[in-house]
Order: structure tokens, then C-alpha cells, then sequence
């Protein structure tokens, strides 16, 4: 008999970075969910916040509209985050990861992106990078949410899954 724990292990479950990047495209856009209506003046909407600096997720509430993750003022690439967009998954993805635990992964994410080449006009990060970014046990979990929230995009270049920075 499986049990689930309260906190689900991607790894334990043996999904593979395939399977994962069909899951987070595969799930259906229109969620019904009474917690997902939000003011159209703020929807979606992102902004450049390039002058602020870095929050510490120890730093963030829940109630955090937007969160913008850079690790240094340059105008590098980054991964960007919205609240309102993490809250707008299905409950069964944010069950996998916090909104602050995300935000971490995020920071790791932009710390390496830094020293990334682009390629292609894109920057990637190989799948078998990912474990060297120092993100736990959560790290496949952390790839979906990012991918579904379409800050990373999933592609194969030589027979090697790479993600890329959307």
C-alpha cells in the first residue's frame, strides 16, 4: 500500500523530466477556483524592477503581489516570479513546493544564470545540471512549477533534455 506524506517526493515517485515537462503542459489553463479572481487592473501584469533589490524568502508573505528575483543589478537574464500566478495553479502543483520555497530555487536558478553563455539568443540550463544547483530533494518539483508557470521551456537538442530560460 502507497501513503503519501505531506510532502510529495517527485524523485521517490520516479518521474522522469519527460514525464514531468507532459505534466506541466498537459493540465488544463481554465481553473475554476473562487481564489484565482483578481483585480483586472493588476492581472498578469508585470513590471521592471530592476532597482530593487533582492527579497530573502524569509522576508515574503503571502500577501506579495509580485516578486522579482536578481541577485545583482546588472541587466543580465533572470527568472521572474508572480504571486498571483503560483496562486493561480491547480492545488495539487502548489502542494509540491511553498511560494517561499520556490522563491529560494528561483534565487539559486538566477545565481547560475549569471555565469551562463547564451545560446542561440536563449539561455539553458541541461537537466543534468539541476542537482549541481544545490536545490534538494525538491528540485523536480521546483522544475515543474516553473515550467507550468512558463518561466523555463522544456526542449531536447541532441538527445539531451535542456531547459530554457522563457
Amino acid at each position: 500500500m502507497f501513503l503519501f506524506h505531506n510532502s510529495l517526493n517527485l524523485k521517490n515517485l520516479g518521474l522522469s523530466d519527460a514525464c514531468l515537462a507532459y505534466l506541466a503542459t498537459g493540465v488544463n489553463d481554465n481553473v475554476k477556483d473562487p481564489d484565482t479572481s483578481l483585480k483586472e487592473s493588476v492581472k498578469g501584469k508585470s513590471f521592471d524592477t530592476r532597482a530593487l533589490p533582492a527579497p530573502n524568502a524569509s522576508e515574503l508573505s503571502n500577501e506579495d503581489e509580485y516578486a522579482t528575483l536578481e541577485m545583482d543589478k546588472t541587466s543580465g537574464p533572470t527568472l521572474t516570479l508572480i504571486k498571483e500566478e503560483y496562486d493561480s495553479l491547480p492545488s495539487f502543483m502548489k502542494s509540491l513546493a511553498s511560494w517561499e520555497d520556490l522563491l529560494s530555487a528561483v534565487q539559486k536558478f538566477n545565481s547560475v544564470l549569471d555565469s551562463k553563455k547564451e545560446i542561440n539568443g536563449s539561455y539553458y540550463f541541461r537537466a543534468d545540471e539541476i542537482p549541481t544547483l544545490g536545490l534538494g530533494h525538491k528540485e523536480k518539483a521546483y522544475t515543474l512549477l516553473l515550467t507550468r508557470m512558463k518561466r523555463l521551456v522544456v526542449e531536447t537538442t541532441d538527445g539531451v533534455i535542456s531547459y530554457r530560460v522563457a
